[in-house]
């Protein structure tokens, strides 16, 4: 990736319990470095699509260098996804 100003971390067919809350996390380089707001969910979802969005909040792209960004439920972590920008 390249001239990155936002991107989309999904999590697809999940399955979620009223009453969940989740957020995500971003790592640039093995440091955290963002923590999106947490949403609750306001009923039981099933086969559901949920995604963030990072993007900065200046305009400029993001750094180059290996990010992961990290789902948590309910304050546990859950699952990730590892990616570079160039």
């Amino acid at each position: 990736m390249r001239n990155v100003d936002r991107f989309y971390v999904v999590a697809l067919n999940s399955e979620v319990p009223e009453g969940t809350t989740i957020f995500a996390r971003l790592y640039r380089d093995g440091e955290a470095i963002e923590d999106l707001p947490a949403i609750t969910s306001n009923q039981d979802y099933n086969n559901s699509c949920i995604n963030f969005v990072f993007e900065t909040s200046d305009g400029d792209n993001f750094e180059s260098g290996d990010y992961e960004a990290e789902f948590f439920v309910n304050g546990n972590s859950y699952n990730s996804v590892d990616f570079s920008i160039r």
